[in-house]
């Protein structure tokens, strides 16, 4: 697969930049994890990158046919699911969706629909779909919120382990997120 690469790129909405334009370029394999304080314009790029705004101005350059798995600030489970259910809406027959769920979630949890599990527990069938999914590209939007310090580093591992040399864009405020995952910095502001 091609990179993706962004040269002046600026993303907003309606027509009014919410961030500085920005360069960047990320292949198979690499991890790019944007940065900056909140309201910077992190969430906006993500939409832009996915299609789901177009950009205001600038150049992106996605590869045809690009399949996006993503995990965005707010929620997007089907609540009377179980998590293997919402895992399997996306991933291929042949991925063990219950066994990467039991990577992150307790044996208990993994029968029980997705609306009586905890926040952190549904962030993490979250991560395991994007993750499980039959994708080309993985991007996360903050995926770590709401999980303690413990579950955060195993979360960290879980995306390494399962990234199968897809390129990942990352919106973080955490700084060891970013070395953690050893990726490449990108503030934006």
């Amino acid at each position: 697969m091609p990179p993706i690469v962004a040269r002046q790129l600026r993303a907003g909405h309606a027509g009014t930049a919410a961030c500085r334009a920005v360069d960047f370029e990320v292949a198979p394999g690499e991890i790019l994890c944007l940065m900056g304080s909140s309201g910077a314009g992190k969430t906006t790029m993500l939409s832009t990158i996915t299609g789901l705004l177009s950009p205001v101005s600038g150049n992106l350059s996605i590869p045809d046919e690009t399949r996006f798995a993503a995990v965005f600030q707010e929620t997007r489970l089907v609540d009377d699911l179980t998590p293997e259910e919402n895992v399997r809406l996306f991933a291929p027959r042949e991925r063990n969706a219950r066994a990467m769920l039991a990577e992150l979630l307790p044996q208990d949890a993994l029968g029980s629909p997705v609306r009586e599990l905890s926040g952190g527990q549904r962030r993490r069938v979250e991560l395991v779909r994007a993750l499980a999914a039959d994708a080309d590209v993985v991007l996360l939007d903050e995926p770590f919120t709401g999980l303690d310090g413990k579950t955060h580093q195993e979360a960290l591992a879980f995306v390494t382990r399962h990234l199968d040399g897809r390129p990942l864009i990352i919106s973080t405020h955490d700084k060891q997120d970013a070395l953690a995952l050893g990726g490449k910095i990108l503030a934006i502001s």
